[in-house]
């Protein structure tokens, strides 16, 4: 199973057929590794309702519009149409503008302080028990996104949920509360996937040596079912300026080596991005081939996709670009897991560019024992 979107029962998995067994009317917790198919079984199981229940209002909850975008684009092969595929600010509004009510949205507003305004609009209909079961089901993506403010209001609107997560990759400070909420909630079925088949093996060397030890983590790599090409895991340390100049080469290099691919450039920051953003706008291999994922002409159709690392998560691609790892972390209350989640993109490439040292667990994750016998002089510096 090499492919994002699975195209027929041949390629599951028995965990992952067992899954699909499960009786719809079940509120059920899809937990496990990056690339086990979480995405893939939360759009079965809504298709498995659409078929049977298709005279029912219903939709798949995703966090972000970048990650709406990319499940759109394995969308037709499914029976229920494209826009159940929705956001959680795009629900929240069209649940409050049917029952009469709004909430503004002010010109150069954050968009976590919308998003706050919007939960409490939506809390003071939960209190007044308007909408209670409205849906009969609502299909939430990565989970671990949503504060438990938020779950319990999708909860309240919902006659039961489902939900995929996978707490290593939860990076937003408001919602460490929402993965307890997770954990406390009593499911009718809560699994966990074991196997997993996105990331290749040192890609998954990596990943792994990230997370030892840290958030009840388990060891990817005796489980993996990756088929594809050698995966390979490069370092490019140097200024930004000499960054983008490597950048530039490798990704002309993989479009032809991976035609019909997605590539991923990530940055942990907004001002990296533009600088990524002008550097491919004046190269004349990769102008009208790069798309930058953070404007309104976003264009999924592209083969480079250019976006910050926190919109990364529920995406994939063939080949992972990490620009100015370095400021991962600033990001000091969830590095680790942005660092994890940045990292677990990648199928068969990934490289990662920094100036200034990385900290020690990513640093640490990407280093190589030395294959030679280490001798006394090498203790005080000396090359042997």
């Amino acid at each position: 199973m090499s492919s994002t979107w699975w195209v027929g029962e041949e390629e599951l998995l028995q965990e992952q057929e067992d899954v699909l067994a499960l009786d719809l009317n079940k509120s059920v917790l899809i937990s496990g590794p990056p690339g086990s198919g979480k995405t893939n079984l939360l759009l079965l199981r809504a298709n498995h309702h659409y078929i049977a229940h298709p005279d029912t209002e219903f939709y798949i909850v995703c966090f972000t519009g970048l990650l709406r975008g990319f499940i759109r684009t394995g969308a037709s092969q499914y029976k229920f149409p494209r826009d159940r595929i929705i956001t959680q600010i795009a629900l929240f509004e069209r649940i409050l503008s049917d029952n009469g009510e709004s909430v503004a949205r002010k010109v150069g507003e954050k968009f976590d302080e919308y998003q706050e305004k919007l939960t409490v609009a939506m809390e003071r209909l939960v209190e007044k028990g308007i909408g209670k079961g409205v849906f009969p089901v609502l299909f939430v993506d990565e989970a671990q996104d949503y504060s438990a403010r938020q779950l319990a209001v999708l909860q309240h609107f919902s006659n039961q949920i489902s939900c995929a997560a996978d707490a290593r990759q939860g990076i937003y400070k408001h919602a460490a509360d929402g993965v307890e909420w997770l954990k406390r909630q009593v499911w009718d079925e809560s699994i966990t996937l074991k196997f997993h088949h996105r990331n290749g093996p040192a890609i998954l060397e990596v990943a792994d040596k990230m997370m030892n030890g840290k958030f009840d983590h388990v060891s990817m790599l005796p489980t993996q079912q990756y088929q594809g090409d050698r995966s390979t895991v490069d370092v490019e340390c140097k200024p930004l300026n000499d960054q983008l100049i490597e950048l530039r080469r490798r990704l002309v290099l993989q479009l032809g080596a991976f035609p019909g691919q997605l590539i991923g450039v990530l940055t942990p920051r907004g001002e990296e991005l533009q600088h990524i953003v002008s550097a491919l706008s004046t190269d004349s291999e990769l102008a009208g081939k790069f798309t930058n994922a953070h404007e309104r002409d976003f264009d999924p159709e592209k083969p480079i996709w250019v976006c910050k690392a926190h919109s990364s998560k529920g995406l994939e691609f063939r080949c992972v670009h990490l620009v100015a790892a370095d400021m991962v972390a600033q990001f000091h209350e969830y590095e680790r897991r942005l660092a994890f989640t940045a990292v677990t993109r990648a199928k068969t490439s990934l490289v990662i560019y920094h100036e200034d040292e990385l900290h020690a667990f990513f640093a640490a994750a990407l280093a190589k024992p030395p294959k030679e016998k280490i001798k006394t002089a090498m203790l005080f510096g000396k090359k042997p």
